[in-house]
């Protein structure tokens, strides 16, 4: 997740929340004007919620941005958790 920061006086902060509005890692902030990038764990088909606020006071205008980071390991090629095929197992 990205936040761009277009407001030269905006310090934001960002967190990810779950289901329950529990937060999910330690969120994240910026200085004034800086931009923020963000990753964290999310459950495959689960509700997440994104809370972006003013690390200052204030407000201005910023563009969030989410994208999967496809952080999956040779065993997981699929893009998620619920497409992925079995693996064999060898018997010794």
């Amino acid at each position: 997740m990205r936040l761009q920061n277009r407001s030269p006086s905006l310090g934001l902060s960002v967190a990810a929340k779950d289901a329950d509005k529990a937060p999910i890692g330690g969120g994240a902030s910026g200085a004034a004007a800086a931009d923020i990038a963000y990753e964290f764990s999310a459950t495959p088909g689960a509700i997440h919620y994104l809370q972006v606020s003013p690390h200052y006071s204030g407000g201005g205008a910023y563009t969030l941005i989410v994208e999967p980071t496809h952080a999956f390991d040779a065993f997981e090629p699929n893009d998620t958790i619920l497409t992925a095929r079995e693996i064999p197992s060898e018997a010794r």
